[in-house]
């Protein structure tokens, strides 16, 4: 078992080290599309008792990727979700209008070049979760930071051009007030699965 970790590792250090040979720096903008998928409750009351579920949605937004001279980036990223909310009380359940938005700031690693048709793609960082419309109308503090990280896949199609699957993941704690009850704190695990086409500048 010890020998297939350290055999992986020394593939994985050598996959990095060689995506650093004879790479520019080159700056990558991403638009893609996809499909935000929230996975718990993203507010409770126990005593009323109250709670809100945000729907799987389609989701848009962007990324501007910088790789410098290497296996190693930063990135920045927007997504839009136009999320509609499904509340209950009691036996009671009503949907509302919402929508949900995301920005990230993440640091990357690349394992394989640019030109490798094929490329590995992880990113860890900070990430800012709003959200809004008519459903939020008597909720304030509606944003929270939290924890935001991706895996992609890169497949090259030009030098500039290259098709990016991302698994992109939120991770944070909503808490609201709600006609001056305060919710509980939920822990949130806020998915995106997105396709984008890179165009890329420079390397």
């Amino acid at each position: 078992m010890s020998r297939k970790l350290v055999l992986l590792t020394s593939i994985l250090i050598l996959s990095v080290s060689t995506s650093a040979v004879s790479q520019g720096p080159k700056f990558e903008l991403t638009p893609y599309a996809g499909v935000y998928v929230p996975l718990t409750n993203v507010f409770q009351l126990v005593l009323l008792p109250i709670q809100g579920t945000h729907q799987a949605a389609v989701s848009f937004g962007g990324r501007a990727t910088f790789w410098f001279g290497g296996p190693f980036g930063l990135e920045g990223s927007f997504n839009y979700a136009p999320s509609d909310i499904t509340g209950g009380i009691l036996n009671e359940t009503v949907t509302g209008e919402a929508y949900v938005w995301a920005a990230s700031g993440r640091f990357m690693i690349r394992v394989g070049r640019l030109t490798s048709p094929v490329a590995l793609l992880l990113g860890g960082g900070i990430g800012y979760i709003g959200r809004g419309g008519e459903a939020y109308t008597d909720f304030e503090n509606n944003g929270a930071v939290g924890y935001s990280g991706t895996v992609a896949l890169r497949f090259k199609i030009t030098d500039n051009v290259a098709i990016r699957l991302d698994l992109e993941d939120y991770i944070y704690m909503s808490k609201f007030l709600f006609q001056d009850v305060e919710t509980e704190g939920q822990l949130q695990f806020d998915l995106i699965l997105a396709a984008g086409v890179s165009i890329g500048f420079g390397g």
